[in-house]
């Protein structure tokens, strides 16, 4: 049988209590402010004072359009802090987009009688310049790595490893969207999946390679797919190919047990710079940061297409996530379905908005939190 799982945030946020969409930026802006190293702060404190003062000049354009409106009158807070936090910081997505439109098509002024002048390119968000919004971007993907990084969440019950070693099958196909790197640490632990060839693309670190073939770990009973990139994933040279990382910058720290990364690795054990993951950044807007990841989506249409199972855990299908949604449509109608979802409501909903939108199809919803779910499974 044939079965791919597709898994979201709901599951890393059971079992390892990550920050819901929602709660992502000031989630981000906490962290840095009370980041306890000055070094670090200071090497990041103009993109995270730019973010901030974006976020800022945004909510006093909203509060101001909304003081002029009469059923708002009385309801406009005056402290800026309080209405950014009431107004601003529940759609990172509707954020991001505003940034990446700009980004993908800023305004461009050509000199035409000067020939050689190079054009101007523009903001839509004055005071704000091209420049800045290029900041604003890396300080989201910058806080999205702090959050997520390996050393901060953990599986720490193991709700993950039981599911890979109980329920995992050889041949099966894990799609996920989330950045952090939870699935593939409890695949690798349970030896069911390898960096070597595990994330069907990219090259990893020669040295690790080696070290790899030694422990006769090359071969991936499983496929992992991370439609939305990941955190220890980089661009390669000249903006081609992806680069993984199997250790942090910091210390040079393994992501994977028991792959020794002291000795021929090379790290720096003060970088306190900015993290350039290779991610879609959560965005209404979905422009691949590298075209490896096109290999990515074109296997998991023909993962879902021939599938004769799918487990959706922890995922409510956002609107912001218009391409799983359409990844969705090419699901065989014999296909059968499950849905694992905590909230018996979000469940339901999902399965009519499913047989809406993609037709009659066999689906059974299971209203439990994946961590009950791997308990009774």
């Amino acid at each position: 049988m044939k079965r791919v799982f597709l898994i979201g945030n709901g599951v890393s946020m059971d079992v390892a209590n990550t920050p819901l969409s929602r709660n992502l930026i000031p989630k981000m802006l906490e962290d840095f402010e009370s980041d306890p190293c000055e070094e670090r702060k200071k090497w990041r404190e103009s993109n995270f004072i730019c973010f901030r003062a974006f976020l800022i000049e945004i909510a006093r354009n909203l509060k101001a359009a909304l003081q002029n409106l009469e059923p708002y009158k009385q309801e406009i807070v005056t402290d800026d802090n309080v209405f950014l936090k009431d107004y601003i910081f529940n759609d990172i997505e509707a954020l991001v987009s505003l940034i990446e439109l700009n980004l993908a098509s800023p305004p461009t002024v050509k000199f035409e009688k000067e020939k050689n002048r190079s054009p101007y390119i523009g903001s839509y968000f004055p005071p704000f310049n091209y420049r800045d919004l290029e900041m604003i971007k890396s300080a989201v993907i910058t806080g999205l790595y702090e959050l997520l990084r390996p050393e901060k969440i953990k599986d720490e019950k193991g709700f993950l490893r039981r599911f890979c070693e109980n329920f995992v099958q050889r041949g099966d196909c894990i799609i996920t969207l989330n950045y952090d790197l939870l699935m593939e640490q409890a695949l690798w632990e349970v030896g069911k999946w390898t960096p070597y060839d595990g994330y069907l693309i990219g090259v990893t670190d020669r040295d690790y390679l080696a070290e790899l073939k030694q422990k006769n770990r090359t071969n991936s009973d499983v496929k992992l797919l991370k439609l939305h990139g990941s955190l220890n994933w980089g661009t390669g040279p000249i903006g081609l190919g992806v680069n993984i990382r199997l250790s942090n910058y910091e210390e040079g720290r393994s992501y994977f047990a028991g792959i020794d990364t002291i000795g021929p690795h090379t790290y720096n054990k003060k970088y306190f710079g900015f993290y350039n993951s290779l991610i879609f950044v959560p965005s209404y807007i979905k422009l691949f940061p590298n075209s490896e990841l096109r290999k990515l989506w074109k296997i998991a249409v023909q993962e879902v297409s021939s599938a004769d199972e799918i487990y959706i855990i922890g995922y409510s299908f956002p609107k912001a996530d218009i391409l799983t949604d359409f990844l969705f449509s090419f699901t065989n109608q014999k296909t059968k379905i499950k849905i694992v979802n905590v909230c018996e409501n979000h469940t339901k909903e999902l399965k009519e908005r499913m047989l809406k939108n993609y037709g009659e199809l066999n689906i059974e919803t299971i209203p439990k939190s994946f961590s009950k779910f791997v308990n009774e499974s």
